[in-house]
């Protein structure tokens, strides 16, 4: 990475505000963020629980850093692409400037939608038993016009 380009991590306070009270027909129940380990300096991560009526998700919000957001992942721009596996299958695509992954495994926690913005940050949207069309729209429903306006800091 060029030493000129910032890289270093967003903060807390950036990334925690992003996902409102409500989302949709979702009310948030619960924020945590999970103290970091003996491991090596990360990126925030706030894991949020929203509830719509029986039904419970998990929004998750982390930075995966500055060379997080140039991998091709992050930068998708091929075709949308299906593919199955034992585990489950996954669809891949581009959506405005950001990429989506729905992935629907076989075990629990079932359904994923998780949006890789340019910038590195990550939205996840999980649950077991909930459609996949109201998990995107739990991911969707996150600040994502903030959220890909966050400048990232000098490292």
């Amino acid at each position: 990475m060029d030493p000129s380009t910032p890289g270093g991590y967003f903060t807390l306070n950036q990334i925690k505000p992003l996902a409102g009270e409500r989302i949709g027909a979702w009310k948030r129940t619960d924020v945590k963020v999970p103290l970091e380990s003996g491991a090596p300096p990360q990126g925030p991560l706030v894991v949020y629980t929203y509830r719509n009526g029986k039904q419970s998700a998990t929004l998750t919000l982390s930075d995966s850093g500055a060379i997080a957001s140039t991998s091709d992942a992050a930068q998708w721009k091929g075709p949308p692409n299906r593919r199955e596996t034992d585990a489950g299958k996954e669809y891949v695509y581009r959506e405005g400037s950001h990429t989506v992954r729905e992935i629907e495994k076989r075990d629990p926690p079932g359904r994923r939608v998780v949006l890789m913005l340019p910038n590195g940050i990550v939205v996840s949207a999980a649950a077991q038993g909930v459609e996949m069309t109201a998990l995107k729209a739990l991911a969707d429903g996150v600040s994502l016009a903030t959220a890909e306006a966050l400048v990232r800091p000098a490292k």
